[in-house]
C-alpha cells in the first residue's frame, strides 16, 4: 500500500506524514493539512463495499490514509466502535 503524504493548502510547508499530520494540527504556515493523493479503488472494490459494513467500508478507505501509524487490528476496532449505533 502506497504511504499517502499530506501537504498545507497554503503550499509553504514540507510534507508530512499522517502522524505528522494529526499531531500538528496545522501546518507552520497556518494552512490545513490534505492529503496529495488519494486512493484507487476498483469497480470489484466498490461493488465488494456493498456488501459490507458501514465501518468495514470505512476502515478499508481510512486505512489507506494512516497505513503504520494504527495498526489495522486497532483500525478496525475504531472504526467498529465509532460507527456503533443502536
Amino acid at each position: 500500500m502506497e504511504k499517502i503524504l499530506f501537504r498545507s493548502t497554503n503550499f509553504q510547508s514540507e510534507l508530512v506524514t499522517f502522524k505528522d499530520a494529526i499531531l500538528k494540527g496545522q501546518a507552520p504556515d497556518y494552512g490545513l493539512y490534505v492529503p496529495t493523493t488519494l486512493p484507487h479503488f476498483t469497480h470489484k472494490d466498490v461493488l465488494n463495499f456493498s456488501m459490507m459494513e458501514y465501518y468495514e467500508v470505512a476502515f478499508e478507505i481510512i486505512k489507506h490514509f494512516v497505513c503504520d501509524f494504527i495498526p489495522e487490528k486497532d483500525l478496525l476496532k475504531i472504526c467498529q466502535q465509532a460507527y456503533n449505533f443502536p
